[in-house]
């Protein structure tokens, strides 16, 4: 079993083989928001699940994402322009696509799609390939996979322990719990989105349909003709209602060949076979009964395994798009999407007289059909349009940043009775703490400049805990030691700097987590990211980033002025080899050995310097701060907050806790995949342009005096505090 350290630096040694080849690029081409789909099948085809990866390419597009799709190249692409495929499949919204032959075996095309989306700056690879996926986490690229299919696949547990996964889509609530059987690192990682389809803005011109007799109700079925799609149910009713056609949109020409033999006695079905899915919208238009008949068994493309049980069929919302009366199957897994005789007649699959008596029922009275189908369309337009569900999984990869700030009285209100004595808070930096590292640095600059409060510091020194007004734990594995345990205190709070407490005391438990932290009066994280790994805080969390005196770190002047050879600074605790797998040093030294340009790293383990001479031995010799820290270990970085206040250009990683959700890429700082390729290219476009590490400089500074001033920072934690002691956050 290897630990996270090993892990980490076979992950990257892997990825450095399968993908960091090639020329150096322009490292300001990331974007925070470039998205990349890597489809699972050939494009562009008749399949649904090519309707699907179009449709969220363009739903994305639509919102705004920078967004590329990677799909192998289809026979049918060589006679089709990209604008052939936008018109096809009824793309609002256009957004690049490239198309690969698939030469090679299809985990090779795979690995260059990948290959190429990271060429490109791809910061969230989206895929329905659980094989992309883990080949994208593993190269520690963001990622999101979608799934359709039955939950055996035990591959997924793999890439959830991964730690660039992000989220697990799937398309209804039996695939969720199927799922979470696999693994238990999916808790809290696995979400239902059902399909969708496009919001209609325009009514659509109508279809030209055939055999359409006077007085007879025209019935429409859109899709496949795969066993249990409906086929079956849909012959019968035709064959049950003669007054009635049947129209069926759709299909392989060899299943639409086979159905019409079947039907050659019938005159009131037509088939119509394949057409351009832009042509949908405008047959169901012309429909006056939409009908859904799956049986109960339901075969996807060039599968034998029944789907029935987990999927979200496309045709329903396309008919609830249109406002349409809808004829359905009462099955468990359609019955999260529509409601009986409120958005549909939903009839036993089993008992073909139940279909007949419900179109019936609508034949004989329109206006109930015209209700329930404005029912579904509003309930559609609520839930189930591309671009909402777009907009859902954008948020879940790109997490808005704002946070409220603190409601609360002054110090000067709660103040006791008994004259104006401050409250005195405790500060408790763990046992292994001291004064010139992280938490005790960080405790000595709030505590120097909270004036409302006065103050003690509890560390590794202390031998006597004075009573308290309020104690102060810097994270959870120090809320469970003696001294924090044992302390008199009138309320406590918990500070959150990172995750890794949590795991270590809760797993991947979330109520294991709640009872812990519901122990607080009040928690303060470092992060947004990080307030929301926390179950149940609710309102008592609040997000407040680490600060420092803006005076003290200034920037002074050109540095480097001295140095002839280009120097990278790298700054973090390295104590053993997996700490340097973690952090990122492997990463670092490789990147520099690669360009020829000078490393000074410093930290425990490595070159030790004290932090009150980190200016002049340290920032003061370095060009740049590179910052490549893994997955869930930082929450808000003092050596990142130091080198932006001091202008030093800073390149870190979308897991660099506040300072990744924050930054603008490319304007405060150089945010970039955690991998060889990318931190080269970011290290290399900074090498070679001056004035844009002056830009980076003056942004990276403008930043700090916006979120990291610490008397800002100071009146955060004392409105946290007074908010305590006046009970307004207590349970």
């Amino acid at each position: 079993m290897l630990d996270s350290g090993s892990a980490q630096h076979y992950r990257y040694r892997l990825s450095k083989f399968l993908f960091d080849g090639g020329e150096v690029q322009d490292a300001r081409k990331w974007k925070r928001g470039k998205i990349a789909d890597i489809a699972n099948s050939e494009m562009p085809t008749r399949q649904a699940n090519n309707v699907h990866v179009m449709k969220m390419c363009s739903a994305f597009s639509e919102g705004g994402w920078d967004i590329k799709l990677y799909a192998p190249k289809a026979e049918e692409a060589a006679f089709m322009t990209p604008e052939a495929v936008y018109e096809g499949f009824g793309l609002k919204h256009s957004f690049p696509f490239q198309l690969f032959d698939a030469d090679d075996t299809p985990l090779c095309t795979t690995l260059r799609m990948i290959e190429e989306a990271i060429a490109d700056g791809a910061t969230l690879i989206y895929s329905r390939s659980v094989e992309a996926a883990i080949f994208a986490a593993l190269a520690d690229v963001p990622t999101m996979l979608e799934r359709h299919k039955d939950g055996s696949d035990h591959r997924i547990g793999f890439l959830s322990g991964l730690d660039a996964f992000r989220k697990l889509v799937v398309i209804s609530e039996p695939l969720k719990v199927a799922l979470k059987r696999i693994s238990r690192t999916l808790d809290g990682k696995v979400e239902v989105l059902h399909d969708g389809a496009d919001a209609l803005t325009e009514t659509p011109s109508r279809f030209e349909l055939r055999q359409v007799r006077p007085g007879a109700a025209n019935l429409g079925y859109v899709g496949h003709l795969y066993p249990g799609k409906g086929a079956e149910i849909a012959v019968e009713i035709a064959r049950a209602m003669p007054h009635v056609t049947v129209h069926m949109l759709g299909g392989h020409p060899e299943d639409v060949d086979r159905w019409q033999q079947e039907t050659a006695d019938l005159d009131n079905i037509v088939f119509y076979g394949h057409c351009p899915h832009a042509d949908v919208p405008r047959f169901i238009e012309t429909i006056d009964i939409c009908i859904a008949p799956f049986m109960k068994h339901v075969l996807g493309f060039g599968s034998s395994k029944d789907i029935g049980k987990f999927f979200s069929p496309l045709k329903l919302f396309e008919y609830m798009a249109h406002g349409k009366p809808i004829v359905s199957s009462d099955l468990p897994v359609l019955r999260e999407i529509i409601e009986h005789r409120k958005t549909a007649m939903m009839c036993n699959p089993d008992d073909l007289g139940s279909f007949v008596s419900a179109i019936d029922e609508l034949i004989a009275d329109p206006a109930y059909g015209l209700a329930l189908g404005q029912a579904a369309r509003q309930v559609f337009e609520s839930h189930y349009t591309w671009k909402r569900r777009a907009d859902q999984i954008s948020s879940w990869a790109f997490p808005s940043t704002e946070t409220t700030q603190v409601e609360a009285p002054t110090l000067t209100a709660v103040l006791r009775p008994d004259g104006n004595r401050k409250p005195l808070v405790g500060w408790f930096t763990g046992a292994e703490a001291g004064p010139q590292w992280a938490y005790g640095i960080n405790a000595a600059r709030l505590s120097s400049a909270m004036t409302g409060c006065d103050h003690v510091i509890i560390d590794r020194n202390t031998r006597v805990v004075p009573d308290l007004d309020v104690a102060i734990a810097f994270d959870l594995l120090i809320a469970e030691e003696d001294a924090f345990r044992k302390a008199r205190a009138g309320a406590r709070i918990l500070r959150i700097g990172g995750a890794t407490p949590f795991r270590k005391l809760s797993g991947a438990n979330d109520e294991r987590l709640a009872g812990k932290v519901g122990q607080f009066d009040s928690v303060i994280a470092l992060s947004a990211p990080l307030a929301r790994l926390l179950p149940g805080a609710g309102d008592r969390v609040h997000v407040i980033p680490n600060g420092l005196d803006l005076f003290r770190f200034r920037p002074l002047g050109a540095r480097g002025a001295a140095k002839t050879v280009f120097t990278v600074g790298f700054a973090a605790s390295v104590k053993t080899p997996r700490d340097m797998q973690v952090k990122g040093l492997d990463v670092v030294r490789d990147v520099c050995a690669s360009l020829d340009v000078d490393l000074v790293a410093v930290g425990k383990g490595l070159r030790l310097v004290p932090h009150d001479r980190m200016q002049e031995e340290f920032y003061t010799r370095i060009d740049i701060l590179v910052h490549p820290v893994a997955s869930g270990k930082e929450g808000c970085s003092n050596v990142v907050m130091e080198a932006l206040a001091l202008g030093v250009p800073v390149v870190t990683t979308a897991y660099c806790g506040y300072h990744s959700s924050t930054l603008t890429h490319g304007q405060e700082a150089l945010i970039v995949p955690r991998t060889y390729r990318s931190l080269r290219d970011a290290v290399c476009t900074l090498r070679d342009d001056a004035e844009f590490r002056t830009i980076l400089a003056d942004g990276g500074r403008k930043f700090a005096e916006r979120h990291h001033d610490i008397a800002m920072i100071a009146e955060s934690y004392e409105r946290v505090i007074a908010s305590v002691l006046s009970g307004a956050s207590r349970r």
